[in-house]
């Protein structure tokens, strides 16, 4: 029958079904006078503040309906759970719909360009504009820099002809350049529809569509 209950005034506790609510000033001991009240299955018993005192046993309608304490436990439930409930949060603005949007497109481009550099130690990285001058450079002719040096020491390192590693050094700037210049007009394209959007549908509109061909 109705809402299986637990009340225990002395702790402000109260559970209804499977909800456990603690509020002193909902489920105090003025509105409830008793040690604990058991509700289930349409039966259940007040135990009294005195424990040589008997239970009072309750049962059936009258029973749930006995000294209207079940009714207003569930009644004081409800009012705690709107008063424990955030409020939702309010809607974004438009200009921050615009500033989630930029944020994904922008970091949908960073990330194919992230995974790309994952590939490398950050050593590497670090040196990728010294080896294009170098390669370029030894591709020239012009052994003697201080970047050729150094693709020669790198060739030398890994037991390799310089020739060779050149001819890679080349081979990985044209194609991350070419995939840096995919992942930028992407996002700058998709950067001009989104300073254009006028509605959240003209936004939601707006998807990363570029998928790269370019491997490490």
């Amino acid at each position: 029958m109705k809402n299986d209950i637990t009340i225990i005034p002395e702790d402000g506790f109260c559970r209804v079904d499977d909800e456990i609510f603690f509020d002193k000033a909902a489920f105090n001991t003025t509105d409830f006078p008793f040690h604990a009240l058991q509700w289930h299955n349409g039966a259940g018993h007040i135990e009294p503040i005195v424990a040589t005192d008997p239970n009072i046993e309750l049962s059936g309608e009258d029973g749930y309906c006995y000294g209207g304490y079940i009714p207003l436990a569930v009644e004081r439930a409800a009012e705690v759970k709107i008063a424990q409930t955030p409020p939702p949060p309010p809607e974004p603005t438009f200009e921050e719909l615009v500033a989630a949007k930029r944020a994904e497109i922008w970091g949908a481009g960073d990330a194919i360009l992230a995974q790309v550099k994952a590939n490398f130690t950050q050593a590497e990285i670090e040196s990728w504009s010294k080896q294009e001058q170098g390669a370029k450079d030894i591709q020239a002719g012009n052994t003697s820099t201080e970047a050729a040096q150094f693709v020669a020491a790198i060739a030398r390192g890994r037991g390799i002809d310089v020739s060779v590693l050149v001819a890679k050094i080349l081979a990985n700037v044209e194609s991350y350049g070419a995939l840096s210049a995919a992942v930028i007009g992407e996002q700058q394209r998709l950067d001009d529809l989104i300073k254009a959007a006028t509605t959240q549908a003209d936004l939601d509109a707006i998807v990363w569509t570029f998928a790269p061909e370019y491997e490490a």
